[in-house]
């Protein structure tokens, strides 16, 4: 509509134009978090298709849950950061199925709480169940898979603790914690299968990150590296339980020490 001085008319097109105005969906702003973070194309599109599929089964931005990481935030920097947690967690959901992703990476940058993004994670995987052919390729054996997984992120250690200790010590603990993760009953090498297929272990069921973590730590503790490399490690790539494994770690020195003085 052009200028006019007919106030009637002046108002009939600005509701017209909200009416017809087009506001970004939620699950828009979650496309564009994914955008934004350090994943390529392919990647994009897998978890592009776990948030579409997942909004199709539940309304994603009318999903209102407590959450930790949103106390004391304004009305706009919360729905943000759901909308990150959702990227965030469709991407763990890929590294999970065995996709290589810098989902440590995003997590950190965005500074997401991690029982948020558990939370969003369980949301997510629920409804996507049986539901996308990225998460329901057969093409790949499982055991296959789960070694590439455990590989990449005993890998993606090792290129960090190059950075910080040097090659030589790097590939000591990379070496040692293959071992550790084979005796986990896991597949990390070639041929390499699941030891007990019918009987998993308590680590089966978890993602790899996990596996390749606690077969790190163990790792640097078998070869006697200090407190500071195990935190240094975990600044640059977050190590799962570092807490636990440290508290534990101080107890076993502690007792050492008793047992000195008597």
């Amino acid at each position: 509509m052009g200028p006019t001085r007919d106030r009637g008319l002046r108002r009939l097109d600005r509701l017209n134009r909200r009416e017809t105005r087009v506001k970004p969906k939620f699950v828009d702003g979650i496309k564009q978090q994914l955008t934004n973070s350090p994943i390529g194309v392919e990647l994009y599109r897998a978890a592009a298709d776990i948030i579409d599929t997942a909004n199709s089964k539940e309304k994603l931005g009318m999903m209102r849950r407590s959450l930790r990481g949103t106390r004391q935030l304004s009305k706009g920097d919360a729905k943000s950061y759901r909308q990150r947690l959702f990227a965030a967690a469709s991407i763990e959901i890929l590294q999970d199925a065995g996709y290589e992703t810098p989902v440590v990476v995003v997590k950190r940058q965005w500074c997401l709480d991690k029982y948020d993004v558990k939370k969003y994670k369980r949301i997510l995987k629920k409804l996507v169940k049986g539901e996308v052919d990225c998460l329901t390729n057969a093409a790949i054996p499982p055991a296959i898979a789960r070694r590439i997984a455990i590989m990449h992120q005993l890998t993606t250690y090792r290129d960090y603790l190059i950075e910080q200790e040097g090659r030589a010590v790097a590939t000591a603990v990379f070496e040692q914690a293959i071992e550790i993760a084979r005796s986990f009953g896991e597949p990390v090498l070639e041929g390499d299968n699941w030891v007990h297929p019918n009987d998993p272990g308590q680590l089966t069921n978890r993602p790899a990150s996990v596996v390749a973590g606690r077969a790190i730590m163990a790792a640097m503790d078998s070869l006697g590296m200090p407190d500071s490399s195990v935190s240094e490690l975990h600044s640059r790539y977050p190590v799962d339980n570092l807490e636990t494994f440290m508290e534990r770690r101080g107890s076993q020195v502690r007792g050492d020490d008793v047992e000195e003085e008597a």
